[in-house]
């Protein structure tokens, strides 16, 4: 088995060994690659929403905190639904494209 890198850790903890990988078929490191940047994007719209969340509840009655927390968490929820629908169109074009392959 070919090793992409090799990881030794201290001590006698032994090593990590991180296989090479090859994607031979386009669409699969498309897919790869696609629901690797829309879980960046969602962990991010995540912690986004938390953070308004947070922002909403200590307002303290200040309306104008509480009104950019909330349009805040509005536009979070919208690009959360847009990342989902991505991902559900990547996949099905994917799917589209590769029923013809003999794979």
């Amino acid at each position: 088995m070919k090793q992409l890198a090799q990881l030794n850790l201290p001590g006698n903890l032994g090593q990590i060994d991180f296989p090479a990988t090859t994607v031979t078929d386009p669409f699969r490191l498309i897919g790869n690659v696609t629901a690797w940047a829309l879980g960046i994007a969602g962990v991010i719209a995540v912690l986004a929403l938390v953070y308004s969340g947070v922002m909403y509840i200590t307002s303290g009655g200040n309306e104008e905190q509480a009104a950019i927390a909330k349009k805040n968490i509005v536009w979070v929820v919208i690009g959360l639904v847009l990342i989902a629908s991505a991902l559900i169109i990547v996949r099905v074009i994917i799917n589209i494209l590769n029923s013809g392959s003999p794979n």
